[in-house]
């Protein structure tokens, strides 16, 4: 499993811009030895918690400045999720019932794909998941003590990846299950004070030290990135209809989502805790990230291990030669197109500009001065080595109608004393255009506006409809 997880993971450039900004902020970290406020191209980014950026600039620190490093722990937590899978599936009904469902979940396409793609929502999904099904084993298993530590830390965990879901997921299914199961007796068996106890020592630290190094952290992220992304959905961006995840989950669990609807019916059953568990945690996810108008696919990818625990389960107790030999079939055909696709990702990124960030690296002069004119290139620093200057309308009318960089950069004024010289105007631009040593990465559709300021710059490079160019003799000469 390590090697199917693994073998292509540094063959194709960052994805842009969560791969691109969440590994700049891990390098950020390490350069400036500033663990407690993220950082994008020098602004402060408080958008996210912290787990999973110093998880980056650990795999940085230890294997390097490349892709196989930023992409290396969502693949160690897609493994790990497909242990957890197994284990508790063991626990919770058998052992081939859990080893089908590790299987399926290991080679679901959208849950593949989350462990090939750096950013939080399968490490957030897999915390999440390991704390339910800890939680639901710890009941069904003498070691319940060792499952329920195992369920607060990754709650805990979860809360320091992705914020309040981390908690608010647990605490609605189980306390639904609990409610429409009447098994109030389970609440004394939770050890409840210690598990939080045991969650505060984990969370706390960097939520406090954050707020004292910034202010005003806990308002914006609680309720402005939390509470209002969620509520008034309308402000930010990928605005989805209320159907959305439903292909997300059609196509995203193949071949194995044709099991799903007889794996449903024979679960629907108040007489079997167990299965009624795993139903309400996909409906109760599914329904919340459904009501919200920003959606973005990785989101629904906690209701993936109890998808493939109930299919695990029907088709174990319905296992025959015919299934036998279908269920080979369908994982050989999904682990043979899941290769295929990540050994020709990098074929398929439309977003980098790795090449350009390389070529930077060659020609750049002491006197010169990078800028993105009227679009930030996330992936530009992480290459490149360097923060840029980013060139832009900062009108807040502007910033007002696009969730992107944009606004992350005018957010981070929040948390600044000082200007940041950084971020410039139209008007500063072509003034420095005029005094100093540009080179400027520009857009195939900016170009033409930019040649109604000028005609006097050299094209030194091309790649994904992005163009460098300067101003400087020096770098044509280096060219």
């Amino acid at each position: 499993m390590l090697l199917f997880y693994t073998v292509f993971l540094g063959s194709y450039p960052l994805f842009t811009p969560d791969e691109g900004r969440y590994a700049e902020i891990a390098l950020n970290m390490i350069h400036t030895s500033d663990y407690i406020t993220p950082r994008v191209n020098g602004a402060i980014f408080l958008d996210k918690p912290i787990l999973y950026f110093w998880l980056q600039a650990c795999a940085i620190k230890l294997l390097g400045v490349n892709e196989w490093a930023v992409r290396l722990f969502p693949a160690l937590f897609g493994i790990l999720g497909v242990i957890i899978t197994y284990s508790c599936g063991r626990v919770l009904f058998d052992r081939r019932s859990g080893l089908i469902a590790a299987i399926i979940l290991a080679t679901t396409p959208l849950y593949f794909g989350g462990t090939h793609y750096a950013n939080l929502d399968l490490e957030v999904a897999v915390l999440i998941s390991c704390s339910l099904l800890t939680f639901l084993s710890a009941l069904y298993s003498p070691h319940r003590l060792y499952f329920l530590f195992i369920a607060y830390a990754s709650a805990a965990l979860a809360f320091l990846t992705k914020g309040l879901i981390g908690f608010v997921f647990p605490i609605m299914i189980i306390g639904t299950w609990v409610l429409l199961t009447k098994q109030w007796r389970v609440l004394k068996k939770i050890y409840f004070i210690p598990g939080l106890i045991l969650i505060m020592s984990i969370v706390t630290p960097w939520y406090i030290l954050v707020q004292k190094a910034n202010p005003s952290f806990i308002h914006y992220f609680f309720v402005g990135q939390q509470i209002t992304r969620y509520l008034s959905g309308r402000i930010f961006n990928n605005q989805m209809p209320i159907w959305f995840f439903i292909p997300v989950i059609l196509i995203g669990f193949l071949p194995w989502i044709f099991f799903v609807l007889p794996a449903f019916l024979k679960s629907i059953s108040p007489e079997n805790p167990i299965k009624l568990f795993l139903l309400l945690w996909v409906t109760i996810v599914f329904t919340f990230f459904s009501i919200p108008h920003s959606k973005l696919v990785g989101y629904i990818l906690p209701i993936f291990p109890p998808f493939a625990l109930l299919v695990g389960h029907y088709l174990s107790a319905t296992w025959n030669q015919s299934k036998r030999f279908l269920f080979i079939i369908c994982v050989s055909v999904n682990i043979i197109f899941l290769l295929t696709l990540t050994a020709s990702a990098s074929y398929l990124n439309r977003t980098s500009v790795k090449p350009l960030a390389l070529q930077l690296q060659h020609i750049i002069q002491p006197q010169d001065e990078v800028v993105a004119y009227f679009r930030y290139y996330q992936d530009i620093p992480f290459y490149f080595g360097q923060h840029i200057t980013v060139a832009a309308d900062w009108s807040p009318s502007i910033i007002e109608q696009n969730d992107n960089w944009l606004r992350e950069f005018w957010n981070s004024t929040l948390f600044e004393n000082k200007k940041n010289n950084r971020f410039i105007n139209e008007y500063v631009f072509w003034q420095r255009w005029q005094t100093k040593h540009l080179l400027v990465l520009v857009s195939a559709n900016r170009l033409d506006q930019f040649r109604i300021h000028t005609k006097n710059y050299s094209i030194l490079g091309e790649y994904n409809n992005v163009f460098l160019i300067s101003n400087s003799s020096d770098a044509i000469k280096a060219k």
